[in-house]
């Protein structure tokens, strides 16, 4: 499957599952705190799919 293929899906999923989720678990705190996260990712690993690729090696490393 393409890329675009696959995105209206996880958008989807994004609304339904985790947003509510993330409304109903975290404190406004604990999501400034993930958003502030997500944008030091950004700007470290910016919009290049091999940056997005060596990022996902760098936690498959640390975490498995």
């Amino acid at each position: 499957l393409a890329y675009s293929e696959i995105l209206p899906e996880h958008i989807k999923k994004e609304d339904e599952i985790l947003y509510p989720w993330m409304d109903r678990n975290l404190s406004m705190k604990q999501v400034g705190q993930l958003l502030s996260k997500f944008n030091e990712i950004d700007e470290e690993y910016g919009e290049d799919p091999k940056n997005h690729k060596d990022f996902i090696e760098k936690l498959e490393k640390q975490y498995f």
